[in-house]
């Protein structure tokens, strides 16, 4: 066994950092520039206003998030890539562009059916929409059907810019689409005095520009071979057990990530999405049943919830580009130290956001709403919030989990804990909460016992890695059994 070696540098709080800060901004600024949307809509045309963009958004978020395994699936899967001893560009290049391909169909099939929904009146039923709003969904939602096209290959270009360790770079590319999202929504509510059709087309352009920019940065730009290089293992050292490749992992000899495969942990991501986006969409329609001040309230709540997550959201994705070249790298002696780290981290961040949202109350509130004349919103937000507050740092450790999650490409633990967690644990407590107390804290509770499932689940996951990468061989080769990969027997189907 080789002596002990300090830590590499991708490791030392110091990167995580450097490196998280700008993942934090990168994940952040989504929710933050909707956040600002929102309020636009709010002081521009009242509670309508809210309730129609509450509609619009929670329904494209919902098919929007489905599909997140075009963010995931190639981050995770360029970040193993990137780890290995030699990187074949052009298939690297031909896969990248099979996935978006496979991004603008999923996209256009979305389009057209939310379409369908809206035209056909179906979703209207579905939240029982009010008759004199419908017109403005509409409106709205006719403005914002080019977006919805670019959010799905956003998500492919910002998933494989951060699996080629270029997260700096694509956080300044999704700083400009959404800064000009922001300002032609202000522009055209405030300063043009138009209308929603006009608001949701000024988010389409914001969208349309970025993803001309974003997507062939993508695909050209190489992969930042300058931070994979201390990593390396030395071709003298003695292979241990935490140096052994994981059983079922990729070979080496892999320099390309393949179709098949990306398409089986897609369709293990997308039953997960769909769990987790049917839970939160189910959210929004309890709420809009309650009518349209406790809709507007839980939007509130939902944008906060959201953005203090994807900032969170910034660690994990850090998780994900160096866990995964950790393990395409197979040191998961290293990987156990960087989930530590992480996991540490996170929950830090989610105390202070536990802080804030407390000491700032009354500040953040009054961006949505004015306490005077919005009495009801206002009651039903200090109801609910310090219990959101106290929530924030589970709420961390979920997302910091996912992260780590995907660089082992467990998609398939994943996927099984979704299910188990909406089907057991969620319905029954959202089903119970609304028949017995119809209020929207009841709602809110149900989303954190799906929150509590989530962490509980990933620790579990964490403590058998962490014993799988600790025993020793048995063998005169000294062959690991394995640590824990979406082909280990713990996650077979």
């Amino acid at each position: 066994m080789s002596p002990p070696e300090s830590p590499p540098n991708d490791i030392q709080y110091s990167f995580l950092l450097q490196n998280g800060i700008p993942a934090i901004w990168n994940n952040a600024v989504g929710p933050l520039a909707l956040i600002c949307n929102f309020s636009f809509f709010a002081h521009a045309g009242g509670t309508n206003y809210m309730a129609t963009w509450s509609i619009v958004q929670s329904t494209i978020g919902f098919c929007q998030g489905i599909c997140n395994f075009l963010l995931y699936v190639p981050m995770a899967q360029m970040a193993q890539i990137v780890g290995r001893k030699n990187i074949n560009l052009e298939q690297v290049k031909w896969s990248i562009l099979w996935t978006i391909g496979i991004s603008i169909c999923v996209g256009l099939i979305c389009v057209f059916g939310l379409w369908a929904g809206f035209y056909s009146g179906s979703l209207y039923q579905l939240m029982k929409v009010l008759t004199e709003l419908q017109p403005l969904v509409w409106s709205y939602f006719q403005g914002r059907i080019v977006s919805i096209l670019c959010a799905f290959l956003a998500k492919v270009g910002t998933g494989i810019l951060v699996g080629k360790q270029h997260v700096q770079l694509v956080t300044v590319l999704n700083t400009i689409m959404n800064v000009l999202d922001v300002g032609l929504n202000y522009g055209v509510l405030f300063v043009w005095k138009k209308g929603l059709f006009e608001a949701g087309l000024a988010t389409s352009i914001a969208n349309l520009v970025g993803v001309f920019i974003l997507v062939p940065t993508a695909y050209w730009i190489k992969p930042n071979t300058n931070i994979v290089q201390n990593l390396k293992i030395p071709e003298n050292k003695e292979m241990d057990v935490e140096d052994v490749p994981p059983e079922g992992s990729f070979d080496d000899e892999s320099d390309s990530f393949d179709i098949f495969e990306f398409l089986q942990s897609s369709s293990n991501m997308m039953i997960r999405s769909i769990c987790l986006q049917s839970a939160m969409y189910s959210l929004t329609v309890m709420a809009s049943r309650l009518g349209p001040n406790t809709l507007s309230a839980h939007q509130i709540i939902l944008q906060l919830w959201s953005l203090v997550s994807y900032t969170c959201d910034g660690f994990a994705d850090v998780g994900t580009m160096v866990g995964g070249r950790l393990l395409g790298g197979k040191q998961n002696e290293t990987m156990k130290i960087l989930t530590l780290r992480l996991f540490w981290l996170g929950f830090l961040l989610g105390v202070l956001c536990l802080v804030v949202l407390m000491i700032w109350k009354e500040n953040i509130i009054s961006l949505f709403i004015h306490p005077d004349t919005d009495e009801e919103i206002y009651s039903l937000l200090e109801n609910i919030w310090t219990f959101i507050a106290c929530m924030q740092p589970i709420n961390a450790m979920v997302y910091i989990s996912d992260g780590l999650l995907f660089a082992h490409q467990a998609f398939g633990f994943v996927r099984n804990l979704m299910v188990i967690g909406v089907c057991l644990i969620f319905g029954p407590v959202l089903i119970m909460g609304y028949s017995l107390h119809h209020s929207l804290l009841w709602i809110w509770i149900a989303k954190s016992c799906l929150s509590v499932w989530r962490c509980i689940a990933a620790f579990w996951f964490c403590v058998k890695y962490f014993q799988s990468v600790s025993k020793k061989s048995q063998t005169d080769l000294g062959i690991s059994k394995g640590v824990l990969t979406e082909n280990s027997p713990l996650l077979r189907k």
